[in-house]
């Protein structure tokens, strides 16, 4: 216990002085992350998401971590903003937390389907493997035949 709060005391000085490369401030925030100190973790990964300095995978990561941790709040607006953002940079995941949000939380089940047919589109892209692929195609198939189901459920009420 004293060695977690020294190492807490030692980087709480650190990103008072902003002494830190961004990169390892997301690291932290991932450590944080880890041992469920969620709101020092989405501090710490605000601070990155605001500097403009992560880009590619790191990016990525972070919006993903961002996302899970917003969800865990039961802040699906928050979360989908990451999960659009981590979209856009072809991240089927992503795209399956959008059509979820989208079919529960919105009930927009049109706007679910587009976003079930981006990450069919990610998947059919990328070079996972082949057994992996085939039962993530499987499920994303399931998705979009119950979203169907919805769509005509919908169409047949409003007539």
């Amino acid at each position: 216990a004293s060695l977690y709060i020294k190492i807490n005391m030692l980087l709480n000085d650190s990103l008072a002085e902003k002494t830190i490369d961004t990169s390892d401030l997301f690291a932290i925030g991932q450590m944080y992350e880890k041992i469920n100190e969620s709101e020092k973790a989405l501090n710490i990964y605000k601070t990155c998401f605001s500097s403009e300095e992560l880009g590619g995978c790191e990016l990525l990561k972070l919006c993903k971590n961002m996302a899970v941790l917003y969800r865990k709040q039961d802040n699906w607006n928050e979360a989908a903003k990451y999960w659009k953002i981590s979209a856009e940079l072809n991240d089927m995941e992503s795209c399956i937390g959008l059509a979820k949000f989208n079919e529960h939380i919105l009930r927009n089940i049109r706007e679910a389907l587009g976003w079930v047919a981006r990450a069919e589109s990610i998947l059919h892209s990328s070079p996972i493997p082949l057994f992996k692929k085939k039962r993530l195609i499987s499920e994303l198939e399931l998705r979009k035949q119950r979203l169907g189901r919805s769509v005509k459920n919908v169409q047949e009420e409003e007539s």
